[in-house]
């Protein structure tokens, strides 16, 4: 009798079925429970956030801004983190959703000061689409069933989506970094001739006083439309309240530039003595501050200037042998701490508590904050009264 061989037959665990191996893939990428997924990815984005906040992004956030910042870091982590719990919870995937987020508010911030990073920022965003949709499309062709191919899409399209994005904005991100570190001055008023004017109806120099541009600094007001202005249009009343300002402090000969730039942190303004030049924190400007805020930093700085003048004064008085008694006078005494204290500054920027402490309790600082704030008074009383006058 022949012996007839029989051929083993293909078991359950030998058959390929269309879409197994898709199957099996998509279960061996979640390395995590859902909970622990969400603790660690919550957990990563909180501290990443404040990581960002304080130590990376140059912008400065606050007000409106911080409202925003938390509105696109919280929605964005919670699209990347609902898109991904379910099917694909892997480190991967913890890392992009903790990283893009900012990427996305830093890309946002550079946009709005910058139209080509805007344009690369949203080509780059397209790009990201287009290159997951054509993985997923080419991974999803084996699967069997409708239902199948759509879930691998999901899963293929999201994964590739959040790796591209996250390479392209983190280059859009440098390449913000760059135009920063070019145009450092975003806008500069290098306007530095004081033109003295007649006297008329009692005010010296009427020209350039508070009174003769109380239309111009009225803006300065809500009810002035400052939040309404152009940062272009902003600078203009600025240079105005810097003439008024000179003028009032006797600084008639000239006028310090006037910047606005992108600083560091936390500084809304700074007064360069070597280059006569006033810089005001251009975020702050266009973004964030009211305009009587925006002005209580400029009198700040000019105030800073007049500090210096005072200090170059009692310099000279001191190193001149014939007038070198009048140096000791009381009315000298304050520039004599002004000298001291520009010698030594304390600049504040340690970021500790101790180091702002020491920055504001300095008598530069003191007598700065408490001219800024009477002048801020002045320009206050004078524009509402120009407004009541005209109503």
């Amino acid at each position: 009798m022949e012996c007839m061989k029989q051929m083993p037959l293909r078991n359950s665990r030998s058959l390929k079925y269309p879409g197994e191996k898709r199957r099996s893939y998509r279960r061996s990428r979640s390395r995590y429970s859902e909970v622990a997924y969400s603790a660690i990815g919550a957990v990563m984005m909180v501290v990443a956030a404040i990581i960002y906040k304080n130590y990376i992004t140059k912008c400065r956030i606050e007000g409106r801004q911080l409202l925003v910042f938390y509105t696109l870091i919280i929605g964005s982590w919670l699209i990347l983190w609902f898109t991904s719990v379910l099917k694909d919870r892997n480190r991967i995937n913890l890392i992009t959703g903790t990283i893009l987020p900012l990427l996305i508010h830093s890309t946002y911030r550079f946009s709005g000061t910058y139209t080509s990073v805007k344009i690369c920022m949203i080509a780059g965003i397209v790009l990201s689409t287009v290159i997951s949709v054509v993985m997923g499309l080419i991974i999803a062709g084996d699967e069997g069933s409708i239902y199948a191919k759509k879930s691998v899409l999901f899963i293929v399209f999201m994964y590739v989506f959040r790796i591209t994005c996250c390479v392209i904005l983190f280059g859009v991100c440098i390449f913000g970094r760059i135009l920063v570190s070019k145009t450092w001055s975003a806008i500069i008023d290098n306007e530095n001739n004081y033109v003295k004017s007649v006297e008329i109806e009692g005010i010296p120099d009427y020209e350039n006083s508070l009174a003769a541009n109380i239309q111009t600094v009225s803006h300065l007001d809500p009810k002035g439309g400052w939040d309404e202005l152009s940062v272009e249009e902003k600078m203009e009343i600025l240079k105005t309240a810097k003439r008024i300002e000179c003028r009032y402090l006797g600084m008639t000969d000239s006028m310090p530039s006037l910047e606005l730039a992108y600083l560091s942190e936390n500084v809304l303004g700074e007064y360069y003595n070597e280059e006569d030049t006033v810089v005001l924190s251009y975020d702050y400007v266009n973004n964030n501050a009211g305009g009587y805020d925006v002005l209580n930093v400029l009198c700040h700085e000019i105030y800073h200037r007049y500090q210096h003048r005072l200090v170059d004064l009692y310099r000279t008085l001191k190193n001149d042998d014939e007038m070198s008694m009048y140096a000791d006078l009381d009315l000298f005494y304050r520039s004599s701490i002004y000298e001291k204290e520009f010698s030594d500054y304390c600049s504040g920027t340690g970021g500790s508590e101790v180091s702002y402490y020491l920055y504001s309790r300095q008598a530069v600082e003191e007598d700065a904050n408490a001219y800024a704030l009477e002048s801020v008074k002045q320009f206050y009383d004078a524009i509402q009264g120009y407004f009541d006058e005209i109503n």
